[in-house]
């Protein structure tokens, strides 16, 4: 999952090679775990967790989460046909329109 501050939108990307696009309805003085307390594995919190634990398709085509969310910048590029966001680990997905997904 990415959260895009500049257009406050959460991105869910499955293995499957779709991706699902969401408004952020996290909002500050909203519960942190938002499906109720922290379990193991680690539930996903905050805006995350509110797309997460709202959307059955999102929690089902993800799974559970396997590490705790962390922060970065990143470069984004809105084209034509989608937007590129490139991590700081180097790689760069490719979200376009049509809801599917590459990385590079």
């Amino acid at each position: 999952m990415f959260w895009r501050e500049d257009h406050d939108r959460i991105y869910a990307v499955y293995q499957s090679g779709s991706w699902q696009g969401f408004a952020n309805a996290w909002h500050e003085g909203d519960p942190t775990y938002t499906c109720g307390t922290e379990t193991t594995p680690p539930t996903p919190l905050r805006g995350f967790g509110k797309v997460w634990c709202t959307y059955a398709s999102v929690s089902g085509g993800l799974g559970e989460a396997l590490e705790l969310e962390r922060g970065f910048d990143a470069p984004v590029q809105d084209f034509e046909r989608g937007v590129i966001l490139r991590l700081d680990t180097g790689e760069t997905y490719l979200l376009f329109a049509d809801g599917k997904w590459s990385k590079r």
